[in-house]
This record gives structure tokens, C-alpha cells and sequence, in this order.
């Protein structure tokens, strides 16, 4: 009868100690769980830098050309001045993928876009050319090259001073 008790006992005692353990754990759980749903998600791809890479006169006269970073690292703003034929500017930006996560360029959206729309006629014998990313992935931490040129092309039009601006604003996604 009394090696029941001690059974018994043992039993009840095991089962409090597996209860209380469980308890601990399940706190400790909560804790980790409750700092992991705080913790803020950075999803970052920002245009880090741009510089000019090139310049070619067509004539004695430079042409002008100059890019900045604006809206909080998300965009490029251009201004070219072209004014003979043969003249050529070529910038070169760098989009730095400054999450945790890999991110997808979905892509570079051109504001007016004299690249792929009925806005190459406002600036016509120049032909702007840019970069395609669309579906590029970059992984956390890496960076790639954007490359933005605007050419002015021989053409039976007058020649004339060319003057144009145009923004370029990164849309991504993260994968």
C-alpha cells in the first residue's frame, strides 16, 4: 500500500515538474515571438549615387548634363542640354538593396518616358536610352548599375538646342 503512495506521489510530482517546464517554455516562446512581431521590417532599394561616366562633343560646344537623387533615395531627376549633333551624356547610378531580403526590380518608371512612349516626339533626333532591370534580383546588401544616355542622332530635322528633363523612380518588391 504504501509503494502505491510513492507512486502515486512520484507521478503527481512529475506531472507538476512537466507542467511548470512546459509553462517557462511557453513564456520564453511568447517573449521571442512577441520581439520577432515588434521588430520592424526595412524593405530599402535606394539609388545610392550617380555620377556623369562620359561626355562626347559632337561639336566645340560641351553638352550639359546633370542627375540628382530625390524623393528620399527612390528617384533620379535628369537635365540634358544637347545641342549639336554626335553630342552624348551617359550617367551611371547605383540602386543598393539595403534590406534583409532579396528584392525584385519590377521596374524603373520613366516620368514623362522618352524611352518607350509618344514623348520621344517632343525631343526628336535625341534618343534616350536607359538600362533594363525589369525582373532583376538583388540579393540583400548588393548593389547594380543603372545607366541612363541620351544621344543626339543625325537626322534631316534642323539642328537645334535640345533641352529635356525626366525623372527615373525605382518600383520593387520584395522576394
Amino acid at each position: 500500500m504504501l509503494n502505491k503512495i510513492n507512486v502515486r506521489n512520484n507521478i503527481i510530482v512529475i506531472l507538476c515538474t512537466t507542467i511548470i517546464v512546459l509553462c517557462i517554455g511557453f513564456s520564453i516562446l511568447s517573449i521571442e515571438l512577441k520581439k520577432e512581431k515588434e521588430a520592424d521590417f526595412v524593405f530599402q532599394v535606394n539609388f545610392e549615387n550617380v555620377e556623369k561616366s562620359s561626355s562626347v562633343k559632337g561639336s566645340s560646344k560641351e553638352p550639359f548634363g546633370k542627375a540628382e537623387i530625390i524623393n528620399q533615395k527612390m528617384g533620379l531627376n535628369f537635365d540634358f542640354s544637347l545641342s549639336s549633333i554626335h553630342d552624348e551624356i551617359t550617367f551611371l547610378a547605383t540602386i543598393k538593396n539595403n534590406s534583409d531580403t532579396s528584392c525584385e526590380i519590377v521596374d524603373v518608371i520613366l516620368s514623362p518616358d522618352y524611352v518607350n512612349s509618344d514623348f520621344k516626339k517632343q525631343i526628336a533626333s535625341v534618343e534616350v536610352t536607359t538600362t533594363d532591370l525589369k525582373g532583376k534580383i538583388i540579393p540583400p546588401k548588393e548593389e547594380i548599375e543603372y545607366k541612363v544616355t541620351a544621344y543626339y542622332m543625325p537626322s534631316t530635322l534642323p539642328v537645334s538646342t535640345k533641352s529635356f528633363s525626366f525623372q527615373a523612380n525605382i518600383l520593387a518588391k520584395s522576394r
